[in-house]
């Protein structure tokens, strides 16, 4: 199984307007956890802006987006290296 780190960069007013789509954000991160998609996420914080996710890559499909995506103004991910 490849393991994914995807990188989300916010905009300056992230922190203003995250509010109104935390709980569809959260629930929508909740349930790609219990289908085990998402292993581990979270905010970076110092200072606060962007987020990190590891996701298990179990096929070549993309996990759905979050409706917290239109708070992400840019995004990377890389592939981990096995050992």
């Amino acid at each position: 199984m490849k393991h994914v780190l995807l990188f989300h960069e916010v905009p300056p007013d992230y922190l203003d307007r995250r509010a109104e789509h935390r709980s569809a954000h959260l629930a929508h991160a909740w349930a790609a956890h219990e289908r085990g998609e998402i292993l581990l996420a979270g905010a970076l914080a110092d200072p606060p802006g962007g987020a990190a996710l590891l996701f298990a890559a179990k096929t070549k499909a993309w996990p759905r987006p979050s409706p917290g995506r239109i708070l992400h103004r840019e995004w990377s991910r890389r592939a981990l290296a096995r050992a």
